[in-house]
């Protein structure tokens, strides 16, 4: 090899990034090892879409609408008012590696895991630093709702993946801002786009807070340009990228909007959102207990993580300890960036709490 492939490779290597992909690996092969998937709440659900899908691919459908096998061979228009980007994928991965439904969706939440810490690394170097990065993918992985909530309890398959590819998202929108390439810009239309796809819920929230925290960031420079050190302006590719991300996932959230007076759409008394608020103690405790017979309890899968609320804890004072010391002006991304995420936190949590 010539020196010059030698010293790009040498630029393009990034030691952090492999090690937070390397110690992620201890939820990934424990979710690998075993066959099949956990029993959990919508286990059965997903893959049961992911095996309509596939049928459908068979018989040279490859759009779907209808779920012709779904309420007892009744048929339901599932695919025409559900996200349905992760049957889609499974139905890809059968096509291409012959695996089940089961194993495809196996296989796409273990590469989601992956998604996960590498996503946040790379969005978090540039801000914090590769260490910073480091520790930023593993708290996101390893946080309790995503390690265990949407694996092994909800069993929430698309939900999660879409909270994979938030990171990649972020990361993605402070690559155009610094570099409003070709590449760049087509890349974060794709993701837009895909996560809409992904999931009916979170791709409208997670779009949604991408999109704030754009707006913040232009607010608080084109307001205050002088201390940022940052121009505001760097960011419109950034907003009309997402733009063209929501336009181009119109395919589905178009029909969605204008169709659904035909269907009934809606929750069940049971699943009603108003029954799930956390107390501060749920928030604040540890995620797990097992019982005598090693089946894991269900009533604090939502915590936040004791590592996750001693680095958000650590966090705060050093920033209030940098921020005195004027490391402000040096490094306003990480600030800005760190204020936003903190703001964010603070209403979502106040979102889960019965006060609201």
């Amino acid at each position: 090899m010539n020196p010059l492939a030698q010293s790009k490779l040498r630029k393009r290597f990034d030691p952090g990034l492999l090690l937070t992909l390397l110690l992620t690996l201890f939820i990934v092969i424990p979710w690998l090892s075993n066959p099949g998937l956990p029993r959990a709440h919508d286990v059965e659900h997903h893959v049961f879409r992911a095996a309509e899908m596939k049928r459908s691919w068979q018989h040279s459908l490859f759009f779907p609408s209808w779920g012709e096998g779904t309420y007892w061979g009744y048929g339901s228009p599932i695919f025409h008012f559900y996200a349905s980007l992760t049957y889609y994928l499974t139905s890809l991965s059968h096509a291409i590696f012959r695996l089940s439904a089961a194993d495809s969706l196996r296989w796409l939440a273990a590469l989601s895991l992956l998604a996960c810490s590498g996503g946040m690394y790379q969005f978090c170097r540039r801000r914090s630093g590769r260490l910073g990065a480091v520790i930023a993918g593993l708290a996101y992985v390893y946080s309790p709702y995503i390690m265990y909530a949407e694996l092994y309890w909800r069993a929430a398959y698309p939900e999660f993946f879409a909270l994979a590819m938030f990171p990649l998202i972020l990361w993605r929108v402070d690559e155009l801002r610094d570099r409003a390439t070709p590449l760049n810009f087509l890349l974060l239309v794709l993701l837009q786009a895909a996560l809409i796809n992904m999931h009916n819920l979170m791709g409208l929230l997670l779009p949604g807070i991408a999109l704030t925290w754009v707006v913040f960031e232009m607010a608080i420079q084109r307001l205050n340009r002088e201390a940022s050190g940052l121009n505001w302006r760097d960011w419109a590719p950034a907003l009309l990228t997402m733009g063209l991300g929501f336009l181009a996932a119109a395919s589905y959230w178009l029909p969605l909007f204008m169709e659904s007076n035909s269907v009934r759409l809606g929750t069940s008394n049971l699943a009603h959102h108003g029954r799930h608020f956390l107390q501060a103690h749920q928030l604040l405790g540890l995620p797990w207990s097992l019982n005598e017979n090693g089946w894991l309890f269900p009533h604090n899968t939502l915590s936040l993580g004791l590592a996750q609320v001693t680095l958000v804890l650590t966090g705060l004072v050093a920033g209030a300890w940098l921020y005195v010391r004027g490391y402000r002006p040096r490094h306003p991304q990480t600030f800005l960036g760190g204020a936003f995420f903190v703001l964010l936190a603070l209403a979502l949590l106040l979102l889960i709490h019965p006060r609201s």
